[in-house]
């Protein structure tokens, strides 16, 4: 377990009390920090982990986010009132393919019990209006970093979206963040990857079946029918009698010829 000074340290933060209702089964084994302001939720998750105890999942959520970034070096813009969280975890010697792409089942499944959302290759949530929420994966030896940002009151940028303006009602970031924090922990101790949950991501896709660009980081980019994903979450297009296997890029539609 945690040592309760440690536990009381983690739960009270510049006199704010900011608390997540966890279940009897996990409360445990996460320990977690509320942060008025920061400049990334996953430095400050490392920080509070240390040295890390291989049982334990390490959660940092803020209430502001000044340097959050996305993949590719990207900002990821903060809103006033949205979620900036990351989780911290050893995946002791199992192999986790696909890692951010299991996360977005995961915050998937959550966000769907608000509004109808869907996920877009490889790491983003889309509700009827447009981008919700991102997420981004950092290993280093078996410790893996997620961090998530989800728009849930306010749409930083005129053409993504936000819970508020789709949902009829949105409950506290608490309550989201916890209840992402069960579906990990079940996924965790099921040892799931990612071919196991396949089905499940390309039934919520947005551009399955569809033509799409995806631009890679150094500038290339291919056009083709995305008809799908392998078991390590590499993106299959269909382009013109040949199928290509994209490891990374940026999906965006295009209009049929």
């Amino acid at each position: 377990g945690v040592p309760w000074d440690l536990y009381r340290k983690c739960r009270v933060f510049e006199g704010v009390h900011v608390s997540l209702r966890l279940s009897e089964k996990i409360r445990h084994r996460v320990c977690y920090k509320f942060v008025k302001t920061c400049r990334s939720t996953m430095e400050q998750v490392r920080i509070l982990a240390g040295d890390g105890a291989p049982d334990m999942i390490y959660v940092v959520f803020s209430g502001v986010q000044t340097r959050g970034r996305g993949r590719y070096g990207r900002q990821w813009l903060a809103g006033a009132g949205n979620i900036f969280v990351s989780f911290h975890f050893n995946a002791k010697e199992r192999a986790l393919n696909a890692l951010v792409m299991c996360f977005s089942v995961l915050v998937r499944r959550v966000l769907a019990r608000i509004t109808p959302v869907c996920v877009k290759w490889p790491n983003d949530i889309y509700g009827q209006k447009g981008k919700i929420a991102g997420a981004i994966v950092e290993t280093d030896r078996n410790w893996h970093t997620l961090g998530l940002g989800i728009n849930t009151q306010v749409a930083p940028l005129s053409y993504v979206s936000s819970l508020a303006q789709e949902a009829r009602s949105v409950p506290s970031n608490e309550a989201v963040i916890a209840d992402i924090l069960e579906e990990l922990v079940v996924w965790l101790d099921g040892r799931c990857c990612f071919s196991a949950m396949r089905e499940e991501w390309l039934s919520h896709d947005l551009y399955l079946n569809k033509r799409v660009r995806v631009d890679t980081q150094k500038g290339a980019f291919e056009e083709g029918v995305f008809v799908g994903v392998d078991d390590n979450g590499c993106a299959l297009l269909a382009c013109d009698g040949y199928q290509r296997v994209m490891v990374n890029g940026s999906m965006r539609p295009v209009k049929n010829r």
